[in-house]
């Protein structure tokens, strides 16, 4: 089945995430994380890419950039550039990075903040630890006011360093409403991985329709949400609440 052609948009911002493949650790130690957020400013600078925020989790990363068309040429210069620091490191060859990276064009405002707040609250909801103690995410740009990350226009669209750090930090009744009663995140993939096949839940957006279609059926019939499955999957959320 043909690769669907990646969305771009008029406003070059994008929310991207890169994973491990087959879900695997892409970090090992702090030494590694210094390391990819110094490539990560090194080759901003260089294609003129401003980031917005970040978060590095253990096996994937978020990023809130302004990139217009240099996307996907930052993408691959980060990847190379980092695989072959880290295969040097490990004494190890092939992959580390899933082929193909989750991109989210973001068109407003409202999207881009909420994007921004999606990000930094990353390790609240995986259950690492609160926001503001995350010690590898832009939280702490915000509140050093240096760093790699240019949040300017986030704290313009909401008024604020301190506006912006307290619409982080908000609790939003709808952050967990929609998926009270559900299993957690864990055995949902489990419960997808089983019912498609697929080890990853991404690649459940590349099956046929109908396939496509059967396994949503079946993963809400077992309790998954809409946010849920819109969360493991990359579907949009109106697509799965039409199926």
């Amino acid at each position: 089945m043909a690769r669907r052609n990646r969305q771009y948009c008029d406003s070059g911002y994008y929310h991207i995430i890169t994973r491990g493949v087959n879900r695997q650790e892409i970090f090992h130690d702090d030494m590694d994380r210094l390391k990819y957020l110094d490539t990560l400013r090194r080759f901003s600078i260089e294609l003129e890419v401003d980031v917005l925020a970040y978060c590095l989790m253990d096996n994937h990363v978020h990023l809130l950039v302004h990139a217009g068309d240099a996307l996907s040429v930052l993408i691959k210069k980060i990847a190379s550039s980092y695989v072959y620091y880290f295969n040097h490191k490990y004494d190890r060859i092939g992959h580390l990075f899933q082929d193909r990276y989750h991109s989210k064009a973001i068109e407003d405002d409202s999207y881009l903040l909420a994007a921004a707040r999606y990000i930094l609250r990353n390790p609240q909801k995986a259950g690492v630890c609160a926001v503001q103690e995350y010690q590898w995410s832009s939280w702490q740009e915000l509140e050093s006011g240096a760093g790699l990350c240019k949040t300017q226009l986030l704290c313009e669209i909401v008024g604020g360093t301190q506006a912006l750090k307290a619409y982080i930090l908000a609790e939003d009744e709808n952050d967990n409403a929609d998926d009270r009663g559900a299993p957690k995140d864990a055995s949902a993939l489990n419960i997808l991985r089983r019912i498609s096949g697929l080890e990853n839940p991404e690649d459940i957006a590349k099956l046929p329709k109908q396939k496509r279609v059967a396994v949503i059926i079946e993963a809400k019939k077992a309790g998954l949400t809409v946010r849920q499955l819109s969360r493991l999957t990359g579907l949009n959320r109106n697509t799965i609440q039409r199926i």
